[in-house]
């Protein structure tokens, strides 16, 4: 299981004209809560129960919500309060950037007080990219905290008018953890152009592709869990006019099952810990394919390096024999930026180093160089041919303290293989 949808990368290296943006909505940082004065006060009280979770601060968060999150009741033993956890329980839904927490002794009532200052939830993203050849214009809202439930809404679009191309996207995500319900629709037309399978080419023609998935997250422990969801897409070629060979419309819907495993501590600019997942897809015909099969494992990990710098891996492979209508996108992959990877047996990974040069109140900026490298058996650079890709980047990022999708950044990288230049732009939870 990919992370969840909080990156927003462009095919076509767009520029984000939100950065300057999102850096004016920072506040200052507040002072370091010191755990070691509370964690005595619990061995001094010893088993006496908790009265309640009282809440400070300010935030819009669903009060019960926010008492849930603590992972706290009533009556529970002072002994069971595990601070650390219960201070990641908040940071990993991302909303507050500020989480302290203190026991008040009132007589013979103790209360569990949480002082929670959210971070700004609603960010609108301006798009904009122009060069010699192109120009291209969208807008992505990005609502962290939907109706005060901690529900993620992502929707917007972009396109251009020369390239004849729109692009349309919604994202709703109960949990932040879990991927979550996506609409993607993205309608092209073209003048003219070789499709990747040999022999098959148009001078004319218009295209729509829509996807729609929905898949959800059932922790069976703090750490292991398993993930269920569905997919259906719709892939149709009309008003293809001089056209040899056209591809058949096809609708097909696809079931997925997996397990996975967590052990991350979420970071301002990192995660650190290890998480596997391993997911099995079927695709049911409707309209045009046949059944295929499909199996897919992630790894990710990350580790804290001298002077606060971050080492990460991701790792990721498929084995299947899914059409090439089933393609997938491995947005992760820097190398692999504007290119829809058609091929059914594929592995992947990258390794990344990235250190904070500069802090401020307000945020952090890091400089990363990393490393990908990978095989695909068919379909890299539109072609039908397989073969490996390899190569060097570097990104620049900044990380802000006080906006809930606070990661705003560039980052390019050569494709030795091919000879390829890849960059593009990203806002979100993580590059």
């Amino acid at each position: 299981m990919e992370d969840s949808m909080t990156v927003l990368r462009n095919k076509n290296a767009v520029f984000c004209a939100a950065l300057l943006f999102l850096s004016a909505l920072s506040f200052a940082e507040a002072a370091a809560f010191t755990r070691e004065r509370q964690q005595s006060l619990i061995a001094e009280l010893g088993d006496l129960p908790v009265t309640d979770v009282e809440l400070r601060g300010k935030f819009k968060l669903d009060p019960e919500r926010a008492r849930e999150l603590s992972g706290v009741s009533r009556g529970d033993p002072l002994s069971t309060l595990a601070l650390e956890e219960i201070e990641q329980r908040y940071l990993k839904t991302g909303l507050f950037s500020e989480v302290e927490l203190a026991l008040d002794q009132r007589e013979e009532a103790v209360f569990l007080v949480v002082t929670l200052q959210e971070k700004r939830t609603f960010i609108p993203v301006p798009l904009v990219y122009a060069s010699s050849s192109t120009q291209m214009f969208g807008l992505f809202v990005i609502e962290a905290n939907l109706f005060s439930t901690g529900a993620t809404l992502v929707t917007g679009g972009f396109g251009s008018p020369d390239k004849q191309f729109a692009m349309f996207l919604v994202n709703y995500q109960i949990d932040k953890e879990s991927p979550g319900f996506t609409f993607f629709s993205n309608l092209t037309r073209g003048e003219e152009t070789t499709d990747f399978v040999e022999g098959s080419s148009y001078r004319s023609w218009k295209s729509l592709d829509s996807r729609v998935s929905a898949d959800a997250a059932f922790p069976l422990s703090p750490k292991f869990g398993v993930t269920a969801g569905t997919e259906a897409r719709i892939s149709r070629l009309y008003d293809a006019s001089q056209s040899f060979a056209a591809p058949q419309d096809s609708l097909w819907i696809s079931p997925v099952v997996g397990v996975y495993w967590s052990d991350k501590t979420r970071r301002l600019f990192y995660d650190s810990g290890l998480s596997a997942s391993l997911d099995f897809r079927h695709g049911f015909p409707v309209e045009g394919e046949s059944q295929w099969n499909s199996a897919r494992a992630n790894l990710a990990a990350g580790f804290k390096l001298p002077k606060e710098t971050a080492f990460q891996i991701l790792a990721a492979g498929e084995f299947s024999d899914r059409p090439p209508s089933a393609e997938t996108e491995l947005t992760r992959l820097q190398l692999l930026q504007g290119i829809t990877l058609r091929s059914d047996k594929w592995i992947a990974g990258r390794a990344s180093i990235d250190y904070p040069f500069a802090q401020t109140s307000w945020g952090i900026f890091t400089a990363g160089a990393f490393y990908e490298s990978g095989f695909a058996s068919q379909g890299l650079e539109g072609e039908k041919e397989g073969g490996f890709f390899h190569g060097p980047g570097a990104a620049f990022t900044i990380f802000l303290r006080k906006v809930a999708v606070p990661a705003v950044g560039i980052s390019a990288g050569w494709n030795a293989a091919a000879s390829r230049l890849a960059f593009s732009a990203a806002v979100g939870m993580q590059m």
